[in-house]
């Protein structure tokens, strides 16, 4: 199932899959799989939620 959460986050940062990538260390397929549903390890989470000022619960509610 999608994660419709971090699609619409990055969408009104204006962040793209690549750029997001970059922040958390990471290839830009790995963030496109985690729009598709994967969830990211612990400290990756934390890199995203805090670049898309989000909070991390509400981007994955599921890892916690």
């Amino acid at each position: 199932m999608a994660n419709e959460r971090l699609r619409t986050a990055m969408l009104q940062r204006g962040i793209t899959p690549a750029e997001l990538a970059n922040v958390a260390g990471v290839d830009p397929k790995t963030v496109e799989r985690w729009i598709g549903g994967r969830i990211p390890y612990r400290r990756h989470r934390y890199l995203v939620a805090t670049q898309l000022q989000a909070d991390e619960t509400y981007l994955w509610p599921d890892a916690l």
